[in-house]
């Protein structure tokens, strides 16, 4: 259904679920920092405004929550790996930078001489 909205737990936190600009679609996803994000199977629950309803009460008042999702997904996440230089490009840029200062230094005082 079009008008259904849909809310996404995982990891104990609850996250909206948005709709496409046409309602057609729901589409779910969340940012974690690479050293927290573990390397494993995320389990996905999804739950309408009911079943929300009822997670966070059951969240607020610490109570067991046996409530079944609408359905659930399963991510596979593979260990997050390091993008981009060995180096920073913040060092590359200075010592690029002392090069020039050096090889315009040098060339000064042959000039000179």
């Amino acid at each position: 259904p079009k008008n259904i909205f849909l809310y996404a737990e995982i990891d104990g936190n609850l996250y909206p679920v948005p709709k496409s600009s046409d309602n057609s679609v729901h589409q779910f996803s969340w940012v974690k920092p690479h050293k927290v994000a573990k390397s494993g199977s995320y389990v996905i629950n999804y739950y309408d405004e009911e079943g929300y309803a009822a997670l966070r009460k059951a969240q607020r008042t610490e109570e067991k929550f046996e409530q079944k999702p609408l359905f659930t997904v399963t991510l596979n996440h593979k260990a997050a790996g390091r993008e981009g230089l060995w180096v920073q490009t913040e060092f590359i840029a200075v010592t690029a930078a002392l090069l020039v200062w050096w090889f315009a230094t040098v060339t000064k005082n042959k000039m000179q001489e």
